[in-house]
């Protein structure tokens, strides 16, 4: 004993050392366990697994008999919902274990009776009494009590009834499946980088919106990564209320003069998760060469233009003056680059 603290899980009771030629000269018939705190003689306890499984999935249950002394032979009676679940397999487990000799799985009824013992030797200490494999057949979020109705433990040597406990448990239906993620597009797809300097209104900003569905656990959170342009890693989006639809507008200080895939990624309630990306082209205002710089090729391409010896530049990239843009591209423009060059201007 110990009468310091209480012990639980495996503990070791004592150590005894035996010099001969037989290799398993003890067996362990009798053993009594007491509660620390309430004196009480602690019953053995026939318990079934706790398990999960999706829809149209099997999982194995294990049944034990815990804290038993000399166990020779049992039956027991397990009920369930057969709306939610029905038994496909009953078999026996490995080391301290029973050897199951029949089972009778009704998945009418929803039960399964099984009769197990071992005609070499008893068992002692937390004992396998079999492992039932349950196929889930209902849908997310289904659940049953897996209940052990009937039970009866036999002893090895005086074939007594073992007086014991039971512990239920349950099967669950569990949403594996991921949100999906459709129609994920930038609006604009394409946009000015952002300095803090006005722009054209709307040339700086894109609303990224991505469509989310999950029948099952539902939609908890959607969030989209834009550190490649500047922003957060892990920003939330909004959900329009009433829609699928999850949003979040944006500008762009980083990433300038790249095309860029921008993962979202949606959570639904069972913390299942998908990805999709957003692609967005982020352009530098006044770089109507675009050779990702701002420099004098850009003010004489301008120049240029003006008498007739280059096409057209982009008007969202070389409309530069004044600030919030005029429509037009014009000396003024190439004027207000040259000037940022020499430092008298802010970055257009």
């Amino acid at each position: 004993m110990d009468a310091s603290t209480a012990h639980s899980g495996t503990v070791v009771i004592c150590n005894i050392a035996y010099m001969g030629s037989d290799s398993n000269p003890f067996e362990v018939t009798s053993a009594q366990l007491f509660d620390y705190d309430s004196y009480e003689k602690i019953q053995p306890t026939i318990i079934i697994d706790n398990i999960e499984a999706a829809p149209g999935e099997s999982t194995t249950a294990l049944v034990m008999v815990n804290n038993i002394s000399n166990l020779g032979s049992g039956d027991i009676i397990v009920t369930y919902n057969t709306s939610v679940v029905h038994v496909i397999d009953v078999t026996a487990g490995d080391g301290n274990a029973l050897i199951v000799q029949a089972s009778n799985i009704d998945n009418t009824a929803g039960s399964v009776g099984i009769t197990a013992w071992d005609e070499s030797e008893s068992h002692t200490g937390d004992v396998v009494f079999a492992h039932v494999t349950f196929h889930a057949v209902g849908e997310y979020p289904d659940s049953t009590t897996l209940a052990i109705s009937s039970s009866e433990l036999i002893d090895y040597t005086s074939y007594d009834i073992i007086g014991h406990s039971v512990a239920n448990g349950t099967f669950s239906i569990i949403d594996k499946e991921p949100p999906v993620i459709t129609a994920a597009i930038a609006t604009l797809d394409v946009i000015l980088n952002d300095n803090g300097r006005p722009r054209v209104p709307g040339t700086n900003v894109t609303v990224l919106n991505a469509t989310v569905l999950d029948s099952e656990s539902g939609v908890v959170n959607v969030t989209i990564d834009l550190s490649p342009i500047g922003g957060s890693d892990d920003q939330i989006m909004e959900r329009i209320a009433g829609t699928d639809v999850w949003t979040v507008a944006t500008t762009a200080t980083d990433g300038i003069n790249l095309t860029h895939e921008l993962v979202v990624t949606a959570t639904d309630g069972a913390d299942n998760t998908n990805t999709s990306v957003i692609g967005l082209t982020v352009l530098l205002r006044g770089d109507v060469v675009r050779d990702g710089e701002l420099n004098s090729a850009d003010s004489l391409y301008i120049a240029k233009y003006l008498v007739g010896k280059e096409p057209m530049p982009s008007l969202l990239v070389g409309d530069m003056s004044p600030a919030e843009g005029d429509g037009r591209i014009t000396s003024a423009d190439a004027l207000y680059l040259a000037k940022y060059l020499v430092g008298n201007e802010a970055a257009p």
